[in-house]
């Protein structure tokens, strides 16, 4: 199973976590989304854009704005803030949280 091959190979494969971290997201299995996400970087894998999307979009659906925060630093520090995807992410998170002044100063850079 995909579960199986993620166990075996996706700590040390990118694609791997990025795959699961988005299918646990499109499951509503936000938890296990960021738990791969804290399994890449426990393992020395740099979360990319990919990796972002889905972490803000699960702390969207669980409307954490702590690790939100923490996504969105980091995506201001890696350079993705220019990538639509990001941008609609962070502003649905930001909305969901009731930060409607961040969400609206994200929609105006764009």
């Amino acid at each position: 199973t995909a579960k199986k091959l993620f166990d075996q190979y996706g700590a040390r494969n990118l694609d791997l976590c990025n795959a699961m971290a988005s299918n646990y997201v499109r499951q509503g299995l936000t938890k296990e989304a960021l738990g791969v996400l804290n399994l890449m970087m426990d393992s020395g894998i740099r979360p990319d854009r990919i990796s972002m999307l889905s972490a803000i979009s699960s702390c969207s659906q669980q409307r954490n704005i702590l690790w939100g925060k923490s996504c969105h630093g980091y995506v201001l520090r890696n350079g993705f803030e220019s990538w639509d995807n990001i941008c609609n992410a962070l502003i649905d998170m930001y909305m969901k949280c009731c930060r409607k002044d961040t969400a609206f100063k994200i929609f105006d850079r764009t």
